[in-house]
């Protein structure tokens, strides 16, 4: 039976999916009201109830095995997220699906590569409201971690 996933980190990346869910179909974007993005301390993407907000993010179909395999890489087994019934505003109107929430709540400092070089651009491939785009882009005003660019070597070692 196929089910609903709603992504609003990585997994709104239509390659990465591709790659981690073959054949999950994309639904297109979608919203949950009354939770908040943030960045967790690992430095990735988390969401947690906040009423007066809303999280965007992407509805892909998924069969059963996607679930497990998702659940493998969303670290289920290791009790960093946990799968939560959400319902969800799409342009087909409400509906019912599950998102991955984070079971720490601690805010932390984002990893560039992901943030920047994978969610923003994310959201952007899918049309995301910019004022959404903006507020992630706004987890910057914390310093992130990872470097910006390459680093220049520095001098080596002598004894």
């Amino acid at each position: 039976m196929k089910r609903l996933y709603f992504a609003y980190g990585s997994n709104m990346a239509t390659q990465q999916m591709r790659a981690r869910c073959p054949g999950a179909q994309p639904l297109g974007p979608a919203r949950l009201d009354g939770w908040r993005f943030y960045v967790n301390r690992r430095g990735t993407a988390s969401i947690k109830p906040a009423a007066g907000h809303c999280v965007h993010g992407v509805v892909w179909r998924i069969a059963p095995e996607h679930k497990t395999t998702l659940d493998h890489y969303e670290g289920i087994r290791l009790r960093r997220y946990l799968a939560r019934e959400v319902t969800l505003v799409h342009a087909r109107g409400m509906l019912r699906g599950f998102a991955y929430v984070g079971t720490h709540l601690g805010e932390g400092r984002p990893v560039r590569a992901y943030l920047e070089g994978v969610v923003i651009p994310a959201a952007r491939a899918w049309d995301l409201p910019q004022t959404y785009i903006e507020e992630l882009q706004g987890w910057f005003r914390v310093p992130p971690v990872g470097p910006a660019k390459p680093r220049r070597p520095g001098r080596s070692w002598k004894p």
